[in-house]
């Protein structure tokens, strides 16, 4: 009898359970059973795991020497850059609603899509972070650059290294040449970003010099404070010419 009286009661709960349309299907639904952006336009559970598992289809690809990479690209020509999934109406349909949010879409898919989903976000965010250690250190050398020339001071390549051992004390050195310093502090997988497609080239995370590369930060040494020889430490500017290798793209 009990069980009979909770089956009646689910069953008119369900029934009471405000309903809407799919934006796939047409078909008409309960609330619950689907994702919903913020604006209320709707993808059943029927669709909800193929549309997710299809928008990150291609986004990650394998690359036979530089493994599992994110291609930045094609999330931006869908306009996708942050690799969220957007509501089916977005663009063509006017809906500017934002992203799912991982908790939304978890309850939605199955756990092989949601990983999937997962993995596009985090490689995006982890590009992003290395963006912005690159951008860093690029600062910094232009804040050097800068502040050099307004005061029109000829320094020696001794006063310039001691300035970036300074500034960069975590710095690494290529094992093979010496070649430094190279700013690895913000990746400590080199091979996930290693070769990938950035605007009109490829990201290299190699030495600029003799292009030695090891995926292992273990096997890069910390920069001894050595320029190479071919850097020129002053110009008739009083300019610093270093270069950020890690930040270099490669033309393809």
């Amino acid at each position: 009898l009990r069980a009979k009286e909770e089956a009646t009661a689910a069953a008119a709960a369900a029934a009471a359970e405000q309903t809407t349309v799919c934006s796939i299907s047409f078909d008409e639904c309960p609330v619950s059973k689907g994702l919903r952006c913020a604006h209320g336009h709707f993808v059943s559970d029927d669709y909800a795991d193929q549309y997710v598992r299809t928008k990150n289809e291609g986004v990650v690809v394998e690359d036979p020497v530089l493994g599992r990479i994110v291609d930045l690209l094609a999330l931006q020509r869908a306009n996708r850059s942050d690799g969220g999934v957007y509501c089916p109406q977005r663009g063509l349909g006017g809906c500017d609603a934002p992203a799912y949010t991982d908790q939304h879409v978890a309850g939605h898919v199955s756990e092989e899509t949601f990983q999937g989903y997962i993995d596009v976000k985090m490689r995006v965010a982890e590009r992003a972070v290395h963006d912005r250690a690159q951008g860093d250190l690029q600062a910094e050398i232009d804040r050097i650059n800068e502040e050099l020339g307004r005061h029109n001071i000829q320094v020696s390549r001794e006063r310039l290294q001691q300035e970036l051992r300074r500034q960069f004390p975590n710095a690494y050195q290529c094992r093979q040449c010496g070649f430094g310093p190279i700013d690895h502090m913000a990746c400590y997988d080199l091979q996930a970003h290693h070769g990938e497609q950035r605007g009109t080239g490829r990201i290299s995370n190699a030495c600029p010099q003799c292009n030695w590369f090891s995926s292992e930060i273990a096997q890069w040494p910390r920069w001894d404070g050595t320029l190479p020889e071919g850097v020129d430490a002053t110009t008739g500017e009083g300019g610093v010419q270093v270069r950020a290798a890690d930040a270099r793209y490669r033309d393809r």
